[in-house]
């Protein structure tokens, strides 16, 4: 699949997207406090985030939906908001597809498009954009005949018609299967490749880290981090995790002869941390990993036989479940 090809990128790849200490307010709610972020072109910035974490709140600010109550906002460089005198002329580099996009479902995925065409000075012709999102043969289909998968992808069209530079998509995989999301998920590839800028905000770990360059971490509405998947990870959780399924139950009370020192186990360097238990599974945390695997095996080997471990190094979950205490969604 290849999207049409934008403008090239230049030895100094500017910055199409910036906003600088924007909040918002409804009544008690403090729904976005003092978030600043960039956007450089060809680069993907994802917002990852629990549901209500203020995710959509900051999407609808950078698009115009809403104003924020202070903090500014550029597009391509220039000022950008809700009610900017030329918004129209701005939005005709911007492809928009939200959380809750709902278009008419007795039009077909053809009529549909060339409806959204219309509205823009220059677009990416209907007929090639329906064979790039694979669609070629549900094209006379209404929407409201189409798969769930298929529909996000017809509405994904209409977000890419008018040839965008940026592309604000909110939570655009939410509630589709597996096979449908990684659909989306290669076409949102492609658009990076081809130079276009993605702002997307989602809940899935699993979508962020394939997608995004840059990872933003949103909790109650603020920036608790940011750099890319990897630099995250790094700086969070640079420790192995060991995973263990035990023969019998156990608690927690039964690890604190582990997790303290042990001064008759040779190998007691090795600090091990409880992230998860659960019954007979546990997980624990250490940045140490040959020594704890020798201290944990000396550990169970008289009370408690081990039925199976793994280790891994930590994962963008883990980051989130260490900054927020919480897991996603």
């Amino acid at each position: 699949m290849v999207i049409l090809a934008s403008e090239p990128m230049s030895a100094t790849t500017p910055t199409v997207m910036n906003c600088s200490r924007i909040s918002k307010r409804y009544g008690s709610n403090q729904a976005v406090a003092a978030v600043s972020l960039d956007l450089l072109q060809g680069q993907c910035i994802a917002l990852l985030g629990r549901n209500g974490a203020g995710k959509t709140t900051i999407c609808d600010m950078l698009v115009g939906i809403v104003s924020p109550d202070v903090g500014s906002i550029e597009l391509f460089g220039n000022p950008y908001h809700a009610k900017i005198a030329n918004k129209r002329a701005v939005l005709q580099d911007v492809g928009i597809l939200s959380q809750d996009t709902k278009l008419y479902q007795k039009l077909t995925i053809k009529e549909t498009l060339d409806l959204f065409a219309s509205l823009y000075n220059h677009n990416i012709p209907v007929p090639t954009l329906i064979e790039q999102l694979n669609l070629e043969d549900k094209a006379t289909k209404r929407l409201e005949h189409l798969s769930g998968g298929e529909r996000q992808r017809a509405y994904l069209g209409a977000a890419l018609v008018g040839d965008p530079k940026l592309i604000f998509l909110d939570e655009p995989t939410t509630g589709l299967d597996p096979i449908s999301r990684k659909n989306v998920w290669d076409i949102i590839s492609v658009l990076k490749k081809d130079g276009r800028s993605i702002f997307l905000t989602t809940h899935y770990m699993e979508e962020a880290e394939y997608l995004a360059d840059d990872i933003a971490v949103i909790e109650k509405g603020s920036v608790i981090a940011r750099g890319s998947p990897q630099q995250l990870i790094t700086e969070h959780t640079p420790e192995s995790i060991i995973s263990l399924q035990l023969q019998h139950t156990t608690t927690v009370a039964d690890l604190k002869p582990l997790l303290a020192s042990s001064p008759d186990v040779a190998t007691t360097a090795a600090a091990i941390t409880l992230m998860a238990h659960e019954d007979n599974k546990i997980e624990l945390k250490t940045s140490d990993t040959i020594p704890a695997i020798k201290k944990i095996f000396a550990f169970f080997d008289n009370q408690n036989k081990i039925i199976s471990m793994e280790f891994r190094s930590g994962t963008l979950e883990d980051v989130f479940f260490k900054l927020t205490g919480k897991k996603l969604p």
